[in-house]
């Protein structure tokens, strides 16, 4: 017999229908991570390696640079300088205790030192809100 709503407990009902909305929360926040990460693929980060490139042809920066990523999120911009410029070495730094592990496991294989912590103009504690969208979080 499959489960109706006149023969479950309401107690169970609002159980299912809130473990429902979760997944459908959860899948409606993957698909919006996956929209921003397409864009980021399609728009930003070819303009990007066009530029990258162009200084690193004119001299402007070389191989054994230093790159200071502040804000490194889940490591995407770690591993783009680290594919653009292998001999490089990564100072990562990002104030999201959720993602310090995520971006360790992403840039395990490069030269990155990575810093939990945040940057900011002046000293202080300030409150730190993260997104379900951990791309925007501050």
């Amino acid at each position: 017999m499959q489960p109706t709503s006149q023969n479950l407990p309401a107690a169970r009902l609002k159980a299912l229908a809130l473990k429902a909305a979760e997944k459908a929360r959860r899948a409606y926040i993957n698909l919006i991570s996956k929209a921003i990460w397409i864009n980021e693929a399609i728009f930003f980060e070819p303009k990007l390696r066009a530029l990258y490139r162009k200084l690193k042809t004119s001299g402007a920066i070389s191989q054994s640079s230093l790159v200071v990523d502040i804000g490194a999120n889940r490591g995407q911009a770690a591993c783009f300088f680290n594919r653009l410029l292998p001999e490089s070495r990564i100072i990562a730094i990002e104030a999201n205790p959720d993602l310090i592990g995520l971006l360790r496991r992403k840039t395990k294989l490069i030269n990155i030192k990575i810093l939990p912590f945040a940057l900011s103009s002046k000293p202080g504690i300030l409150t730190f809100y993260s997104c379900v969208f951990d791309e925007v979080s501050t």
